[in-house]
């Protein structure tokens, strides 16, 4: 439980940080504003599908640090090969 509450603070604090990465992610909204062009039928199954999604944030970097998978060996084990 701990870990937890630390872990949100961190989060809370690191969105507070002008440089801090939000980004919007509108996946229930999106799919309302592409059922109102859609006849019925199409928007009724569209509307159930949308249904299951939500509108949320996503926090930090977009990717991983570059060279971040270049890393990993070619292997399926993932162990690194020396030069």
């Amino acid at each position: 439980m701990h870990a937890a509450v630390s872990y949100v603070i961190r989060v809370f604090l690191y969105m507070a940080l002008k440089q801090a990465r939000v980004t919007p992610h509108c996946e229930y909204d999106e799919a309302l504003r592409r059922a109102a062009g859609l006849g019925e039928r199409k928007r009724a199954k569209l509307l159930q599908r949308a249904a299951s999604r939500y509108n949320g944030i996503l926090v930090g970097p977009e990717a991983l640090t570059p060279g971040a998978s270049e890393r990993r060996g070619r292997r399926w084990g993932g162990a690194a090969l020396a030069p």
